[in-house]
């Protein structure tokens, strides 16, 4: 029989095509491309909003946890104690952080409400069919392709124009 030895000593995974140096390079590589992102002004913008939601999430969450009972005081279910007052700032604040990224869809809300009105108050059949072609383009993949035969099957034939 062959005898067995016992290994004591770690063993070492290295895949045979990857250097270590190459790795920490590959670090190095991504850290400063991440640092050249940071300076444009859209990075750091993201950054900041970033960090924002994080530190006051961690906060809201702290302090439902009743991390701090210091803040408890009187108690920490009256109204008027810190810990209180604080999860009504850190909400509002929370609150304020998300709806921030809809104000950057305003803009193509506002042209289909322009859209919207020109096809449902245009006057002639013509030109209320060009607005609404005009929206199902910019819309292609929420709005199927229009046949006559299938809108007028189901609501009539003054449905859409």
């Amino acid at each position: 029989m062959a005898s067995q030895t016992k290994r004591t000593d770690p063993i070492e995974y290295i895949p045979e095509n990857e250097d270590p140096a190459e790795a920490s390079s590959s670090w190095t590589t991504t850290a400063r491309s991440f640092g050249r992102w940071v300076l444009t002004p859209l990075g750091f913008a993201i950054l900041v909003y970033g960090l924002n939601v994080i530190a006051w999430g961690g906060m809201l969450f702290l302090l439902l946890c009743n991390a701090a009972p210091a803040m408890c005081h009187p108690s920490c279910n009256d109204l008027y104690s810190s810990r209180r007052i604080w999860i009504e700032i850190d909400s509002q604040i929370l609150n304020a952080l998300f709806c921030v990224t809809g104000f950057g869809l305003a803009p193509w809300r506002i042209r289909d409400l322009y859209l919207w009105c020109r096809w449902r108050l245009g006057r002639g059949a013509g030109n209320r069919r060009k607005w609404f072609n005009r929206l199902a383009e910019i819309h292609a993949n929420w709005i199927p392709p229009l046949e006559d035969n299938v809108l007028r099957l189901r609501r009539g034939a003054n449905y859409m124009w």
